[in-house]
């Protein structure tokens, strides 16, 4: 009994001594940015120590022909990134233009998303990492202090004989005004639906 005690007290403290120094080498990590935006430049950073190669592509790489069915298109090209002796990829480009641009990591010939970056974009079926670069042009793309609401609301269709699902948006204090607001209809494009706006957010020009 004494000795199955030890034995199971040994084992214990093996245990805690590992889950310890698991902890502390996790808080003595350096977390990873991705992407870091600076006043000229921008990193993007990949860890993968097992990996044989780690490009990024996207809508700030140069550009590649390609035949498509369409004909032959500019299609985004792929830039290499740089392994350190830690298994972090990393590659630093010039600032692009403010803009929104979408990316991704092509990862030993397999596409993945940055897994550093919260903030995604929906096209269709797909899901892309974002970079957003500040300026004039993407100001509306950040949060707003005052912010109107968007509501989901469903329809009969008499032409399609369906039930169907549109967002509204109706801008700040709108609840509570009594003024005439007028009305936008937008209509997604192929692959898309009726959240393509909102998660989206393609500028609209006029």
């Amino acid at each position: 009994m004494k000795k199955t005690f030890l034995l199971v007290v040994a084992s214990l403290a093996i245990m805690l001594g590992a889950n310890a120094q698991e902890l502390t080498n996790f808080m003595n990590r350096e977390p990873i940015v991705s992407p870091e935006i600076g006043k000229s430049e921008v990193t993007f950073r990949f860890l993968a120590p097992k990996a044989d190669t780690v490009k990024i592509t996207g809508g700030f790489t140069p550009t590649v022909k390609m035949k498509t069915s369409f004909g032959e298109m500019d299609v985004p090209g792929s830039l290499n990134l740089t392994k350190d002796e830690k298994g972090l990829w990393s590659i630093t480009l010039p600032l692009p233009e403010p803009e929104l641009y979408t990316y991704s990591f092509i990862v030993d010939g397999t596409t993945v998303n940055d897994p550093r970056n919260t903030f995604m974009q929906r096209d269709g079926s797909r899901y892309l990492s974002v970079l957003l670069v500040p300026g004039e042009k993407t100001e509306n793309y950040f949060e707003a202090e005052k912010r109107g609401n968007i509501h989901q609301v469903w329809y009969d269709s008499p032409t399609l004989k369906i039930n169907r699902r549109m967002f509204v948006y109706t801008p700040y204090g709108y609840e509570t005004s009594d003024k005439s607001y007028p009305v936008l209809y937008l209509l997604h494009g192929a692959g898309g639906d009726e959240d393509a706006w909102s998660s989206i957010g393609v500028p609209v020009r006029f």
